[in-house]
C-alpha cells in the first residue's frame, strides 16, 4: 500500500512536528549537485538506504551468519575476500557517519544563525 501525495508529504515534514519549517521550505528541492557521488541509477539518499538494509540485514542474521555451512567451506581467498567486504562495508558506513555529522553540525550552525537574524543580530 503506498501513501497518498499528501500523507507522503506529511510524513516527510515529520508528521507536523516540523510545521514552521515546512511553511518556510516545503516548495524547496534538493539541488542537483547533492546526488552526485553514486552511479546514474542510484542517488544518494537510495544508496544510503540500501547500505542501511544491507548492514541490518547483517546484523539481524548475526547467528546464522556465524553458523553458516558456507561459512565453514570458504578457503582462505574467500575468507581474505570476507574480511575485505567487511572493511569494505565499515569503511563506507564511516563515510556516512562523517557526511551526517558535517550535515548535523552545519544543521546546527543555521539554527543559530537563524536565531541570531531573528533576534536582530546578524549571522557572523
Amino acid at each position: 500500500m503506498s501513501l497518498t501525495s499528501a500523507a507522503s508529504d506529511n510524513r516527510f515534514w515529520r508528521d507536523g512536528r516540523l510545521r514552521v519549517l515546512r511553511r518556510i521550505a516545503e516548495g524547496w528541492k534538493v539541488p542537483d549537485h547533492v546526488f552526485g557521488g553514486s552511479t546514474a541509477s542510484t542517488n544518494r539518499f537510495e544508496a544510503l538506504q540500501e547500505h542501511l538494509q544491507l548492514l541490518t540485514i547483517l546484523v539481524e542474521n548475526r547467528r546464522e551468519l556465524e553458523n553458516s555451512p558456507a561459512l565453514q567451506d570458504l578457503g582462505e581467498k574467500d575468507l581474505r575476500d570476507l574480511d575485505e567486504n567487511f572493511m569494505d562495508l565499515d569503511y563506507e558506513t564511516r563515510e556516512w557517519v562523517r557526511m551526517l555529522t558535517d550535515l548535523s553540525n552545519e544543521t546546527r550552525s543555521l539554527r543559530d544563525d537563524i536565531e541570531r537574524l531573528v533576534r536582530g543580530n546578524s549571522p557572523e
